[in-house]
């Protein structure tokens, strides 16, 4: 007689046997029917004018499909740290509505993917009386599948494994070094990543700040780029100070910030007009670079120059002969020399898409 497979809720170290862990094996193979529904609808959405554009045609078939996975996965298995990123994911870049908000969305990866990492190296490292093959499968299942996590084959002596440490992350470094060497979750990177920026786009820098430490970077944008320098040096909504650099044990502030600065009428008409044709919906860019099929991020580095020799398109003849004088006029000659590059990006995604990753 065939049974349903029943969720999984309770505490890993409940783990018995492996058929305990067939809801979870259930939730990963419906996270990845989803990821490949969600290439599908891509596919359809490019052929029927654009992602977002899931009104009519195959692509919303392909959404439906996407959605219904989503929702069985995390049934089944409501800590699959991955099917709640990637969720968020897809209904960022789609404009879907989700019950708890794209901010509550990461903040279930993020702390889904922390808590279950933890709780199964626990398992790994101290449940003596559990199988061995068990022990595999979570490792390749739970570790590798729903938070990211993968074994770092490295001697725990070659320096990689600090003895001091102190703090709620070093103390999963130790663990670390007592029972393994295991990467920190790359679920829970990205989702705290992305979970910075959505919280710096409405005002809730300190927040953010408190997510970006979990993660290996130094720095952060500072909270008057987001709001556009309208207020110059401010505080934030919670009542501490701007900052932009980023400690596990202090906030330091910037006292030099300049406000963001803005110039109206920067571009000349024909530019204006140029750059418009350029990155119109049906212009070759979005086909000739992927975009469509790619719901990643990608940008394109030049160098600046003074433009003497001329110019090599349309964006360097922006950036290089208009907008980089201003840039010079506004910062002083000895910062301005210090400009050696720009980036560029376009997006056509709807509004809720934050964009390129920086």
């Amino acid at each position: 007689m065939n049974r349903a497979v029943q969720p999984f809720r309770g505490p890993l170290s409940s783990v018995q046997s492996i058929t305990d862990l067939l809801p979870v094996l259930v939730s990963v193979a419906l996270h990845h029917l989803a990821s490949s529904a969600f290439d599908r609808y891509l596919a359809a959405s490019e052929h029927d004018g654009g992602a977002g554009d899931a009104d009519d045609g195959e692509s919303r078939v392909q959404l439906k499909q996407v959605q219904d996975c989503i929702g069985r996965s995390l049934a089944l298995f409501p800590r699959n740290a991955a099917c709640w990123s990637m969720g968020a994911n897809i209904c960022r870049i789609t404009e879907t509505s989700i019950g708890c908000g794209l901010v509550g969305w990461y903040r279930r990866a993020a702390e889904n993917a922390r808590d279950v990492r933890r709780e199964t190296l626990d398992v790994l490292e101290r449940r003596n009386d559990m199988d061995e093959s068990i022990k595999e499968w979570m490792e390749l299942l739970i570790l590798h599948q729903v938070v990211g996590v993968e074994y770092l084959d490295h001697d725990i002596h070659d320096g990689t494994c600090s003895n001091d440490i102190d703090g709620d992350d070093d103390e999963e470094q130790q663990d670390d070094c007592m029972g393994g060497t295991f990467s920190a979750s790359s679920v829970e990177a990205t989702a705290r990543f992305m979970l910075a920026m959505l919280l710096s786009r409405d005002g809730h820098h300190q927040e953010a700040l408190t997510n970006l430490q979990y993660i290996d970077v130094t720095h952060r944008l500072h909270p008057n780029v987001w709001t556009g320098g309208r207020t110059g040096r401010r505080q934030e909504q919670d009542g501490s100070l701007d900052a932009t650099s980023i400690s596990r044990s202090t906030t330091s502030t910037c006292s030099k910030a300049r406000a963001p600065v803005s110039f109206a009428n920067a571009l000349p008409i024909n530019l204006y007009q140029r750059i418009c044709q350029a990155f119109a919906p049906d212009a070759a860019f979005w086909k000739d670079s992927g975009y469509y099929n790619n719901p990643g991020y990608y940008s394109f580095l030049a160098k600046t120059h003074d433009g003497s020799k001329g110019f090599e398109d349309v964006i360097d003849e922006i950036v290089c002969g208009h907008l980089l004088p201003m840039v010079r006029q506004y910062l002083g000659k000895d910062d301005a020399d210090k400009i050696c590059a720009y980036e560029w990006w376009a997006h056509t995604r709807p509004g809720t898409s934050l964009g390129h990753m920086m």
